[in-house]
């Protein structure tokens, strides 16, 4: 079995010890600091006069005394003129931060509305070009506007096999809404393609809403519309 060597040993310890040794070194520096920290304290305090340490055969004790409080009354009031600037500077500072806050969002709301509008705007464009490409959609309502502007009687041509499926009410209220003046009058056509009975109650209910008008597409012999 190898002997040990006796000539150098370890200095390693266990993690235990060390923390002990670490635990013990923070304490000893925390208490050193607070023992420097007191004597500052009573370096910097001033001894105050009072009345106990002046002699009382003084010549002039009744009037140091006055003097003393005085200036103590004068200091105390000193004390809290400073901490009365103080609270009101505090309170002007937080009335400046809140306003400085309120005015922040404000224009952060301000400039978000501004981004909204000009996105709702680029994304409308964008819709538009894609549903209309080549601009015929455009083209068609700048047309539809001018006839409108131009009438003054607007005749909506319904076949009398669908007479829904042919009307639009957008069309209708469009006019209806934005030029008040105008007339508008439905014209039931095709009705000799359908049965009597059929034309006469499309007749009843579109009546109930608009002028109506029936119209046969051709006679039996190909003359002109009846």
């Amino acid at each position: 079995m190898p002997k040990s060597s006796t000539k150098s040993r370890s200095k390693r310890v266990t993690l235990r010890t060390k923390h002990k040794i670490l635990k013990k070194v923070r304490e000893h520096k925390r208490k050193q600091n607070k023992e420097l920290k007191n004597k500052l304290k009573k370096g910097n305090k001033k001894q105050k006069i009072t009345a106990a340490v002046i002699p009382n055969d003084w010549p002039f004790k009744e009037e140091l005394v006055n003097e003393l409080e005085m200036q103590a009354k004068r200091e105390e009031a000193e004390k809290e003129r400073k901490i009365a600037e103080k609270k009101a500077a505090r309170v002007e500072k937080r009335k400046a931060i809140a306003a400085g806050t309120f005015e922040a969002v404000k224009t952060k709301a301000e400039r978000l509305a501004e981004d909204f509008v000009v996105k709702k705007k680029e994304r409308a464009a964008m819709i538009a070009a894609a549903n209309d490409p080549d601009g015929s959609r455009r083209a068609f309502y700048r047309e539809f506007m001018r006839v409108v502007n131009a009438s003054d009687v607007i005749i909506h041509v319904l076949d009398a096999r669908d007479p829904l499926g042919c009307r639009c009410v957008d069309v209708e209220r469009h006019i209806i809404r934005n030029n008040p003046n105008k007339k508008i009058v439905l014209l039931l056509n095709k009705i000799d393609l359908v049965p009597k009975e059929n034309v006469q109650a499309w007749l009843k209910y579109l009546r109930g809403e608009l002028p109506t008008v029936a119209f046969k597409c051709a006679t039996k012999t190909g003359g002109s519309a009846v």
